[in-house]
């Protein structure tokens, strides 16, 4: 997360970072809390390989400086 959280600011310092998890992926939701992210919305996303839809949640870091 620190290489991208760099290649970011590199690019487009003063824009944020986020990404989307799985809302059934507790665990790397408290891995991306741990780590500063918010937890701002979600969405259905999909379909994915295989089929299916699941609910997915987006996490951001308004200053991708904290995960450096």
């Amino acid at each position: 997360m620190a290489e991208t959280a760099a290649a970011v600011l590199a690019a487009r310092p003063r824009n944020g970072l986020y990404l989307w998890v799985l809302e059934q992926n507790r665990v790397a939701q408290g891995f991306y809390a741990a780590r500063g992210g918010e937890h701002v919305d979600g969405r259905l996303a999909g379909p994915f390989p295989g089929g299916g839809r699941a609910y997915a949640l987006r996490y951001v870091w308004r200053d991708p400086a904290t995960l450096l």
